[in-house]
């Protein structure tokens, strides 16, 4: 919402003159002003002031090359007041997320929790989260650091310093696997659900079951391995081991609704390994590319 509005909000402002000896005015670059109040409705405290604006469809539609338009004193004032309205208003919604938020980092990440009910489970989480992201970033290879920056009250994101653009870059791309190893193993999960209602022999069950615990382990090792290759990472097997289990955690976390995103204010080229959580079930492996190219 704050970078929607910070966007937008220079934008609401347009170049007027009455012509003399007339009831008449002249705007001028109105049509950016328009677009930024439309850019702005998804903030849901608009309505009004949007609704008003278009019932004046002389402005509001006008989409002439020159951007001006000539119109009455009485639209004129009706625009210029609805225009008024919604930059005090937007003005008035960053002051308040100014006071109650403190602003992002470059370097920082936004993590939505999942919706916990008890305590119990909200401890584990932050003991999982906090383990497998210092696992993956604080070491001498990423010189990464996991701080908190602001719990926002009332609702269930956390930010996080996360020390610097190559911590920030491989938190995207491990989210991203991480991800990717969500999507199989919920599907090996639908695979071994499916065969318990086919009402087979235990001992058939139990092979199943431990064939695709094998298949996940497979699965995660190949894609970890991935990771470490495209961001030209040397490892051990003492590395490879922590960061497999930095992305089977963050895969078990994204599985029970948590998402990690980054600061608004990154650099776009060092967020674009950051999975899009509107589309969590498409996220689909890079090998399958490597290997197609490849072939």
């Amino acid at each position: 919402m704050k970078q929607l509005l910070n966007n937008n909000i220079e934008n609401l402002e347009f170049e007027s003159k009455k012509i003399p000896n007339t009831d008449i005015y002249e705007l001028f670059g109105f049509q950016k002003t328009i677009n930024a109040i439309n850019n702005l409705k998804d903030l849901n405290f608009l309505e009004e002031e949007i609704k008003s604006l278009s019932y004046l469809d002389n402005i509001y539609y006008d989409k002439s090359i020159n951007d001006r338009i000539r119109v009455d004193s009485n639209t004129y004032g009706k625009f210029n007041s609805i225009v008024n309205t919604v930059k005090s208003k937007c003005i008035a919604t960053l002051e308040a997320f100014d006071q109650a938020i403190p602003d992002q980092q470059e370097y920082s990440v936004s993590v939505k929790l999942p919706d916990y009910k008890d305590l119990d489970s909200l401890g584990k989480f932050f003991t999982k989260l906090n383990k497998s992201l210092e696992q993956a970033i604080v070491n001498d290879k990423i010189k990464g650091n996991v701080t908190i920056q602001n719990f926002d009250s009332g609702s269930l994101w956390v930010e996080l310093m996360v020390g610097g653009v190559i911590a920030l870059r491989f938190i995207g791309a491990i989210t991203h696997t991480a991800a990717v190893v969500r999507n199989k193993t919920f599907q090996y999960k639908i695979l071994e659900q499916q065969a318990r209602t086919l009402e087979i022999k235990n001992d058939t069950l139990t092979d199943l079951q431990k064939g695709l615990s094998k298949s996940i382990d497979v699965l995660v090792e190949a894609e970890t391995k991935n990771l470490l290759n495209r961001e030209g990472i040397d490892y051990d097997p003492e590395y490879l081991e922590k960061m497999k289990f930095s992305v089977k955690t963050l895969a078990e976390l994204i599985n029970e609704g948590t998402q990690i995103h980054p600061s608004y204010l990154a650099n776009p080229e060092n967020t674009n390994q950051f999975p899009d959580f509107t589309q969590l079930d498409r996220i689909e492996s890079t090998i399958k590319q490597i290997e197609s190219s490849a072939n």
